[in-house]
C-alpha cells in the first residue's frame, strides 16, 4: 500500500501506522521511541485524521504538521524532503507547506478570495487539529502487535 491508501483507510489506521513511520521515518521526532508517549502522540495524529474528510491533501498536512511543534527542526525543509522522496510534484509539496504552515493562523479574507478551495482545507485542518486535542477524544492506541507492511 502506498501513503495515500493508508492515510484515506479509516478502518485500519492505527494498525497501519507503523507501515507510515516506515514511510516517513521522521515521524519518530514527534512519536519517540517511549512506547507511551508514542502511543499518546500517535493517538492524537490519528484521531485527527480519522475526524478529517478523505481528503488526502487535509490528511497528509495533518499526519506532517506536528513536525512544525519543534523549535530544532525546519518544518519546511523536512516536509520537502519527505514528500519529494515519496515521489510527489512540486505543486503538491508547496500546497502541503503552506497547509502545514498555516495550520495554526487564521484564515484571512485575502487567503479566501485568493483559493478558496484550499482556505477549506485550511479550515478542517485547524477544526480537526482542535477536535483531536479535546481529552475525551483522546485514547491510547498502542498495540504492540506486529504489523507487517
Amino acid at each position: 500500500m502506498d501513503l495515500k491508501e493508508l492515510l484515506l483507510d479509516d478502518n485500519n489506521l492505527e494498525e497501519s501506522f507503523d507501515c507510515i513511520l516506515e514511510m516517513v521515518p521522521e515521524l519518530r521526532l514527534i512519536t519517540g521511541f517511549d512506547n507511551y508517549k508514542r502511543a499518546n502522540k500517535q493517538s492524537e495524529i490519528i484521531k485527527a485524521i480519522k475526524l478529517s474528510k478523505k481528503d488526502f491533501d487535509v490528511r497528509l498536512s495533518l499526519l506532517l504538521y506536528k513536525l512544525g511543534d519543534y523549535e530544532y527542526l525546519d518544518k519546511e525543509e523536512i516536509t520537502r524532503n519527505i514528500l519529494s522522496r515519496l515521489g510527489y510534484e512540486e505543486k503538491n509539496i508547496k500546497k502541503i507547506i503552506y497547509l502545514i504552515n498555516n495550520y495554526n493562523k487564521p484564515i484571512t479574507k485575502k487567503q479566501t478570495l485568493e483559493d478558496i478551495d484550499l482556505s477549506f482545507k485550511l479550515y478542517e485542518i485547524q477544526r480537526c487539529d482542535k477536535l483531536s486535542k479535546e481529552k475525551e477524544n483522546i485514547k491510547v492506541l498502542y498495540n504492540p502487535r506486529n504489523i507487517s507492511c
